[in-house]
Formats: C-alpha cells, sequence, structure tokens
C-alpha cells in the first residue's frame, strides 16, 4: 500500500492511540471515501484500505442493514485500489462483560459498537502464583456467536492491578483493538477461568449483554460535527481525497435532501466529486424520465446515474437494487489509473460494471455503463498537486451517465439532469 504506516488510522489502530493531529497523507491515484454503517470497526475514523480483504478485516462483512460493504466490493471490483472508510452509526451499543474478582468486579467494554463485536475473554495466573496483583489476559473476536473460528485475537501478559505498575491494566488496554476497561480496575485480581470438566480445552468468557447495531442513519449522523470530527468532517483528517460515495440503506429510503447537500458543500471545498444514488422510486427507465427534473439537485460537485445495479444470481435478495456508487467510483479510478488523470480526452470511452453486477432493469431495456468526455473540456491549467489537480477528474465524471436503449432501435447516450437532454427523452420517448 501507498499510504504512511505510521499513521494509527492506516493500521486499524483505535482513537485512544491515535493523536488528533495524525492524517492519513496523499497517495498517487484515485481516492474514494467511503460512509455509511458496517458491522463493525471504529467509529467516525476515517482508515485507509487497499483491498476488499482490509475492508472485511476492520469493518466485517455483508450485513442486511447496510450496502456499504457491497460498494467498497464494487469498488475495488472495478478497479478501485484506494479508499478511506469512515463509519456512522445512530444509537449504537458495546457489549460489556464483567470478570469476577475477590472484591468489585472488573467491568470491560468491547472497543467498538455493534452487534458483531463477538467478544470472548480468558484469564488465567500461570507464572504469576507469587505475584497476587498479575495475570494474563486473552481478548478473542470470533466470527459468529457459538463459532470457533478466531478472527482476531490479544494476548496481554504479566497485566497488573497495581496503577503504579508499568504493566497496569488500565494503561495496556488503552492500545487494544478489541476491549476497554469501563470504569476503574479494582483493586484485585480477576480470577481465573475454569472449564467446565477436567481436560476441556482453555475457557473463554462471552460478553454478557450484546452490543447494538444501532438504527438507521440520519442526516445528522451523516453530516456529523467538524469540531467533534464526526460524519463527513471525519474526512477532515485525510489529506485528499476524489470521490465521495454515500450507499444508501437497503430499507429503500433515500439519502435525504440535508444530506446530499451537506456532502456535496463539502465536496466543493475539498475540490472532491459526489456520486449520488438513483432514487429507490426509480424502477424503470420510464420513471428515471419522469423524475429526473424533479430531482431538484443539480451541482458540477455531484454526479447522478441510473440504473442502479443487481447481481446476476440472487437479484430476489434486493428487491430495490444495489447503489452502483462503488461501481463507477471504481471504473473511474481504473480509467484514471491506466490512462491518467491528465490523459487526452478528446475522445468517447465506455466501461461496463464487472461480472456478476448488471444493470437493475427489465430484461426489454439494455443498458451499459458508460462515459462520455466532451471534446470541448479543456484540461485545467493549474499543475498536479495544487488544490485543484482534480479538476479534470471532475469534469470528466460531471458526464458519466448509462446508454439506456428505451425501445428496439432506440439507442442514445443521456445524462440525467441535463438541460437540453429532457426535450430530446421525450421527443424520442413519444415516437
Amino acid at each position: 500500500m501507498a499510504f504512511d504506516s505510521e499513521h494509527p488510522e492506516t493500521e486499524g489502530m483505535p482513537p485512544a492511540a491515535a493523536s488528533r493531529d495524525d492524517a492519513i497523507l496523499p497517495i498517487e491515484g484515485t481516492l474514494t471515501a467511503f460512509i455509511g454503517r458496517a458491522q463493525r470497526g471504529p467509529v467516525n475514523r476515517a482508515i485507509a484500505v487497499g483491498s476488499y480483504e482490509e475492508y472485511r478485516r476492520v469493518f466485517g462483512g455483508n450485513t442486511a442493514f447496510s450496502h456499504l460493504s457491497h460498494a467498497v466490493l464494487h469498488y475495488f471490483q472495478n478497479g478501485g485500489q484506494h479508499a478511506v472508510i469512515v463509519r456512522a452509526i445512530n444509537r449504537g451499543r458495546r457489549a460489556s462483560l464483567a470478570l469476577p474478582t475477590s472484591t468489585l468486579p472488573l467491568k470491560l467494554r468491547a472497543r467498538h459498537p455493534g452487534a458483531h463485536e463477538l467478544i470472548r475473554v480468558s484469564v488465567d495466573h500461570d507464572e504469576w502464583s507469587l505475584y497476587p496483583s498479575r495475570f494474563n489476559l486473552t481478548v478473542q473476536r470470533v466470527a459468529r456467536q457459538g463459532s470457533q473460528l478466531v478472527e482476531d485475537q490479544e494476548i496481554f501478559r504479566g497485566m497488573s492491578v497495581d496503577a503504579s505498575d508499568p504493566n497496569y491494566l488500565g494503561k495496556a488496554l488503552a492500545v487494544s483493538n478489541l476491549i476497554t476497561v469501563e470504569g476503574s480496575v479494582p483493586d484485585s485480581r480477576p480470577l481465573r477461568t475454569v472449564a467446565n470438566s477436567v481436560g476441556e480445552p482453555v475457557t473463554y468468557l462471552l460478553m454478557e449483554a450484546d452490543g447494538y447495531d444501532g438504527e438507521e442513519l440520519t442526516d445528522y449522523d451523516i453530516i456529523g460535527s467538524r469540531e467533534e470530527s464526526t460524519g463527513l468532517f471525519a474526512l477532515d483528517r485525510v489529506a485528499r481525497f476524489d470521490l465521495l460515495c454515500i450507499p444508501a440503506p437497503p430499507s429503500g429510503r433515500d439519502l435525504g435532501i440535508t444530506s446530499l447537500v451537506a456532502a456535496e458543500r463539502y465536496c466543493a471545498e475539498r475540490h472532491a466529486m459526489l456520486i449520488i444514488d438513483p432514487p429507490a422510486s426509480w424502477r424503470s427507465a420510464t420513471a428515471a424520465l419522469l423524475n429526473a427534473r424533479r430531482f431538484g439537485f443539480n451541482s458540477p460537485n455531484a454526479l447522478r446515474y441510473y440504473p442502479r445495479l443487481t447481481p446476476k444470481v440472487g437479484s430476489e435478495r434486493f428487491p430495490n437494487g444495489l447503489p452502483a456508487c462503488g461501481a463507477v467510483a471504481g471504473i473511474l479510478a481504473r480509467k484514471d489509473s491506466r490512462e491518467g488523470m491528465w490523459a487526452s480526452s478528446g475522445r468517447h470511452w465506455r466501461e461496463s460494471p464487472r461480472w456478476p453486477l448488471q444493470p437493475a432493469l427489465a430484461r426489454r431495456y439494455s443498458s451499459n455503463l458508460a462515459a462520455k468526455l466532451p471534446r470541448n473540456v479543456r484540461q485545467p491549467r493549474t499543475p498536479p498537486g495544487s488544490p485543484t489537480s482534480n479538476e479534470f477528474s471532475r469534469a470528466a465524471s460531471a458526464t458519466l451517465h448509462y446508454r439506456i436503449s428505451m425501445l428496439p432501435g432506440s439507442n442514445w447516450p443521456t445524462k440525467i439532469g441535463e438541460r437540453g437532454t429532457w426535450c430530446e427523452w421525450r421527443k424520442r420517448w413519444n415516437r
């Protein structure tokens, strides 16, 4: 990866281990930012990933309540190489556990909120029988309830409940990726976890209170706060990004206009492009034609497309289709990687989403993802590396569209929301 490995966010370190002055340094190539709900992982932190496997390691896989993982997968499948993820959450809760001691319990909590933070712990006193304040702590995250498949593990040897000890438990868990201390550490060490019967392997204690994934994101959760560096403003820690994707939720609810306006203004401030998913009500090309002008949101820093995508196998699982913002961003990143952001654009170019995706249209329609670079687009005079060095990519992105076959023998390129195109649509459609 081209990211700076000295920065905690790049390595998936928890917020407690990171300074607010740390930032994700610029990289070569197109960098896409994603904001949405995830199975697990840091909340309101900009985490750099260079592949879908890295995303899964930090944020987990697909969920029924979010399309973020699908969008990131489509991004890397279609040519993206670098991404930044911001996990947003609404009323999430962290799992918790109380380890028994000879006095007060030692209360622990999962580092991050969510029902998929399946943490278990084990305590032993091996090698510390002569040191009554010391113990060993093993923390694991398993793949699913009842599973023995360990996804992540941390071992803390020789921990102490003495605050003056260099191996003080409270200090050690401050840099843990999995767990943290809730409240104060009691004066006595936790009791050993004992197997239920002789000969059993190491015994682990599961979290007593499960985590909670929260509710669907509101505009407030997506926009966040600049002062607290949450939501959109978590990207302030990223030196530069080019594209922004906020995938629509599976419920069919569209992203609120407040979020769209805030995201567009933030992209304008950062010289980036917002990729907007089409409304869920646009279930046909006819609906897209009739409602495109009524959408009420146009901006030089925002790109709209139609239609959404659907898997070629198992499409019935996604009645509203899958947002294609990740695939669109991947295609643009692939084009930039192949030809360069400053390559000549005096021609047309077309790209299609890679297998196993297809446009979410009825069979009587056909569509390919295509992009048109107008011949009259001039390359900016600003040299590479300046704040507006990606302006040319924005100009190219602004003309991204689907080529839709409305009726047999009537195949023409369109750009949703483009002035002058509406009359051409109506004229051709009424033929």
